[in-house]
């Protein structure tokens, strides 16, 4: 089998969380069927893509604008041009709403499906997104989701589709524990030696990152430690107005940015984390929170509905989403060690329970089931 991968949503030069467990996720798979061949689509300016399987090449599509329209371009004339050259047996599409018919079956993955499921975005009605939403999941031949939510709302709103609908937890194969050691080399290096906050994922303003520093404010009033802050992300259009307003924050002497961290960097920077602070209004693919879990983090985050379907209550809710209710939350897991730790063995057993299916095994069964229809 060989199976057209299309990375060009995950660019190598901004790659966000969930593009690292989809790029992982490849690699996986690629090294369970050595018998099959994987094939990156990605544009020549993303060149850098690492160190790959023998069984995983890369055909680079000249650049292009990276407007939507430009977008629709790519996918409707160059992709296109690629997949005859190639002549693969599926492709695979995440995130990717105007794949067109290729006369080869498309495997979609939905990673940030909520927010195109949402009713109404800044309080407008979303008919074109939606829509497209919809044609894509009909022209589909299987669609993978990660939320058992998402899950249901699909098949509401489409029923005819329900058959070819996946739900998959995604568990990261790859995240480490590290030992005492490791995390104080990890601390030295980011954050002069302290114990550290961490916020890891998209720095966009969806994510409440002011809201973040206003609880860290607090928390420093009430604790006087020398505990630092560090915010570690993928770049987007809204960072650089909070890198602006970061500039004149009083604690800003212990409050490390880290733009675009590569995988390895963030893996290190989460697993030596004190606890994990995620204060997003949502996210439809929060997978550095079970990466924190993973590596025995506490976790602090919104009650998003994705945050609580997949980590039910064996992380800390504050009591509100706002600055205050973040902080109470942070000054609590602070101040009560035993509390940490309940939380910390909490999450790895629930990890070991939702987690016993192979993410990567269960994607080529769905593969393969795809391709013999």
């Amino acid at each position: 089998m060989r199976v057209i991968i299309d990375l060009n949503p995950f660019p190598e030069s901004n790659l966000s969380s969930s593009g690292i467990f989809f790029k992982s996720l490849v690699k996986e798979m690629a090294a369970l069927r050595s018998d099959y061949s994987f094939v990156y689509l990605a544009q020549k300016q993303l060149s850098k893509i690492g160190i790959l399987p023998d069984n995983v090449s890369v055909h680079y599509i000249d650049n292009i604008f990276s407007n939507w329209f430009g977008n629709k371009f790519l996918h409707s004339y160059r992709i296109k041009k690629a997949l005859k050259i190639l002549k693969g047996d599926m492709v695979v599409a995440a995130d990717n709403l105007i794949f067109k018919d290729n006369g080869i079956p498309v495997c979609l993955f939905l990673m940030h499906s909520t927010e195109l499921l949402q009713d109404t975005v800044t309080g407008k009605k979303f008919v074109p997104a939606r829509k497209m939403f919809t044609n894509a999941i009909r022209k589909a031949a299987t669609v993978i989701t990660f939320s058992d939510n998402d899950y249901q709302r699909i098949k509401l709103q489409l029923p005819e589709q329900g058959a070819k609908i996946k739900l998959l937890f995604p568990l990261p194969a790859d995240m480490p524990e590290l030992k005492w050691t490791d995390k104080e080399i990890v601390k030295v290096e980011s954050a002069g030696g302290a114990e550290y906050f961490l916020f890891a994922g998209d720095l966009h303003e969806r994510f409440n990152l002011v809201t973040l520093l206003k609880a860290f404010s607090v928390f420093k009033k009430w604790q006087q430690s020398n505990m630092q802050l560090l915010i570690a992300g993928s770049k987007t259009s809204t960072t650089e107005n909070f890198g602006n307003q970061l500039a004149s924050y009083k604690y800003r002497k212990e409050v490390n940015l880290i733009i675009n961290p590569s995988k390895e960097t963030l893996q290190k920077l989460i697993a030596g984390a004190y606890a994990l602070v995620y204060p997003a209004l949502y996210d439809g693919f929060p997978v550095n929170i079970l990466s924190a879990m993973q590596a025995g983090v506490p976790v602090i985050s919104s009650s998003a509905k994705v945050c609580k379907e997949w980590c039910g209550d064996t992380i800390i809710y504050p009591e509100t989403d706002d600055s205050a209710g973040f902080a109470k939350s942070m000054q609590l897991i602070y101040k009560d060690e035993r509390l940490r730790s309940d939380f910390i063995v909490a999450a790895k057993k629930h990890l070991a329970d939702k987690g016993k299916d192979d993410v990567a095994k269960k994607c080529l069964n769905f593969f393969e089931e795809t391709i013999a229809k």
